[in-house]
Order: structure tokens, then C-alpha cells, then sequence
């Protein structure tokens, strides 16, 4: 008896070992926005809407140095995002290959004549790296999603970098209104260009 209790305790064991390294993984692989509040979320199968698509891009508007080119970099990187004046999450835009892309360089940012839109993908939900995942926080991840609505999106900061690693913060103030429906998986927030004042 003790050794059928011994081998079942073990494979017991394994199966619960197996499940916490899956769920630290897929908090791994997850985006690293953090919600502020759990308001503007519900566990309501009515609405799907767990992505907000969005483009960007970066013009020069300072006249005295290359007013109205456009800037070309990489990614842009920690882009803060509101909903209804709640955290979203902190965003990169996807990385862009953008090579023979530069035109010319000011304060070693690469420049373009012609407008360069970087792509912005901002999943809910994610899970906070620095805590543990618990079995309620995979259930909100899997049925969780935009309550039903209307809605104003703010993409409130945001950081570009040079080409020898430096960062400049700005903050755009940009405005978007949307409403989400019943099944829609992603909304589109169209394309809004950053006014960049300087690159000093």
C-alpha cells in the first residue's frame, strides 16, 4: 500500500512541478504592461477585444533643423497608453529592419524626407514578471477582455533612441476615441504622427 501511495505521490508531484513552469513561461513570453486597474476589464464572453493596433510616426517639427523629415529608427520604445484615463500598459513598437532606409543623420538620429510608420501592438492582458502567477490570473488572461463601450485612448509618453544610445522622452498627448463592440478580437486606432520639437 505504501509503495503504491509513494509512486502516486511522485507523479503527483511531477504534474505540479510541470504546471508551475508552464505558467512562469507564459508569463515570459507575455507583454510587460501592467494594469493599473481591473475597471475597464470584464470576464464577459460578449466582447473579445483583448488587442489595440495602432500606427505611429516620428516628424521633425523644430523649423530650424530638418523641419519635416521624419525620423527612422528601429523601434519606438516604451509607449505608455491609456484607457479612459487608466493605465493600459507600456508598449515597443514591433522592430523594423531599416536598413538603406536614412536619408541623412542629425544628432545621430537617422532622417527621411518621406513619412516612416512604426507598428504598435498592445495586448491585454499580461502578467507582472516580478510576481507569481497565480491559477485566478490565468483564468482572467484567458476569458478577460475590453468591457463593452465607448472609450478615449491617450498615448500619453513615449521614448525614442539614437543611433549611439541616447533617449529622448516625449510626450505626444495623442487622443483616439473608439468603442468596442461584441466579437471583435483587436481594434484599429489608425495611424498618428509624433511631433518631435527637438532633438537636443
Amino acid at each position: 500500500m505504501n509503495k503504491y501511495l509513494t509512486i502516486f505521490s511522485f507523479w503527483l508531484s511531477l504534474i505540479f512541478i510541470i504546471f508551475i513552469n508552464c505558467s512562469q513561461r507564459l508569463a515570459e513570453d507575455t507583454y510587460k504592461n501592467s494594469h493599473s486597474s481591473n475597471a475597464i476589464v470584464s470576464d464577459s464572453a460578449a466582447s473579445n477585444a483583448k488587442k489595440l493596433i495602432f500606427l505611429l510616426s516620428l516628424k521633425i517639427a523644430d523649423q530650424s533643423i530638418y523641419d519635416g523629415e521624419h525620423i527612422v529608427i528601429p523601434m519606438i520604445e516604451n509607449v505608455t497608453i491609456k484607457l479612459n484615463n487608466q493605465l493600459w500598459g507600456v508598449f515597443d513598437s514591433v522592430n523594423s529592419d531599416i536598413t538603406d532606409m536614412t536619408e541623412d543623420v542629425y544628432n545621430d538620429f537617422p532622417l527621411r524626407s518621406t513619412k516612416y510608420e512604426y507598428l504598435v501592438i498592445a495586448g491585454y492582458p499580461s502578467f507582472d514578471k516580478t510576481s507569481d502567477i497565480t491559477a485566478g490570473d490565468y483564468a482572467d488572461y484567458l476569458n478577460g477582455a475590453l468591457e463593452l463601450g465607448d472609450y478615449i485612448c491617450e498615448i500619453s509618453e513615449l521614448t525614442i533612441r539614437s543611433l549611439e544610445d541616447k533617449t529622448i522622452t516625449i510626450k505626444p498627448h495623442i487622443l483616439h476615441y473608439f468603442e468596442v463592440n461584441a466579437n471583435q478580437e483587436s481594434i484599429y486606432l489608425e495611424s498618428h504622427e509624433v511631433a518631435i520639437e527637438s532633438l537636443n
